[in-house]
């Protein structure tokens, strides 16, 4: 499949939300998912060194200079569907220089002190991800240019960001340990009296336990948070999200229930369990539209 049309892999949360689009709205959330894989297998290329990835990224930020001023290569599709999606829906430049800032922070910064400080990674990775699936999904409410519907949206986004990111990090904490990372904040590793290096240590201690279970509190806070700011009357236009939504909470349970038992190999949601979560987030989205 070509870069510009590469789509989110089968049986993926995003594939299941895409079975829910229009060909229009599939074409732009493809075009932005295409955008996102290429600066994040930049920063996943082992056989680069690290001045080669930043390079790499910055001929992105290029690119992106080029939509926003109209300079398109001819033989640039993916740039070209790009630009077609910032007109159609109104993407702004930092819902891209954003994702490629984070896409820096880790080239560069590979520990978090705070949770403050990994929030602003996460926001760079996957909340800016959100706001362009909120517009491409046309959650709106009256003239786009409502500020207060406008910071609803960007709340919405931040805190669902948020929320799957934190479930990935608790999924991957050896991968990303071993690959010379640690997303986990330091304030709770010295809270419960965890060693980093117990992230890749054979079995689980109750250190280890209870800092994940601490997490995964945290990540689902994050989660009600995210439904709490709904606007009701524009639920339909969230079920897509809300899809996503739910396979990743699904999934946050699925490793709690497993004690945590992350460090065998990634844990993934088998396709029964996918569909159990469609179910789910369609009954949810009817309550929400008839409260």
């Amino acid at each position: 499949m070509s870069e510009e049309n590469k789509a989110p892999e089968s049986g993926s949360s995003f594939s299941i939300a895409f079975k829910f689009l229009t060909d229009a709205k599939r074409k732009a959330l493809s075009s932005y998912y295409a955008f996102a894989r290429a600066v994040d297998d930049i920063v996943d290329d082992t056989q680069k060194s690290t001045e080669q990835k930043k390079e790499e990224l910055m001929a992105w930020r290029k690119k992106i200079d080029g939509i926003f001023i109209g300079q398109i290569p001819e033989n640039d599709t993916l740039c070209q569907n790009l630009a077609e999606t910032c007109v159609f829906y109104n993407l702004k430049k930092e819902h891209f220089t954003l994702l490629i800032e984070g896409m820096e922070l880790d080239l560069t910064k590979h520990e978090y002190a705070t949770i403050e400080d990994l929030e602003y990674y996460m926001y760079r990775v996957a909340g800016v991800v959100g706001e362009v699936c909120l517009r491409i999904f046309e959650y709106r409410n009256g003239n786009d240019a409502d500020s207060e519907n406008e910071e609803n949206s960007k709340a919405i986004a931040r805190m669902h960001g948020y929320a799957v990111q934190l479930t990935n990090i608790i999924r991957d904490v050896r991968e990303d340990y071993e690959s010379g990372r640690v997303y986990i904040p330091y304030q709770d590793l010295a809270r419960f009296s965890c060693d980093k290096e117990n992230f890749s240590k054979p079995g689980y201690s109750k250190e280890f336990t209870d800092l994940m279970t601490f997490e995964a509190e945290r990540a689902k806070k994050y989660y009600m948070d995210t439904l709490a700011l709904v606007n009701k009357k524009l639920a339909g236009q969230f079920f897509p999200s809300l899809i996503i939504w739910q396979v990743y909470y699904d999934l946050l349970l699925k490793i709690e229930k497993s004690g945590f038992h992350v460090k065998e190999g990634k844990v993934k949601t088998t396709k029964g369990e996918k569909i159990s979560s469609l179910i789910k987030a369609m009954l949810k989205s009817l309550k929400m539209r008839i409260s």
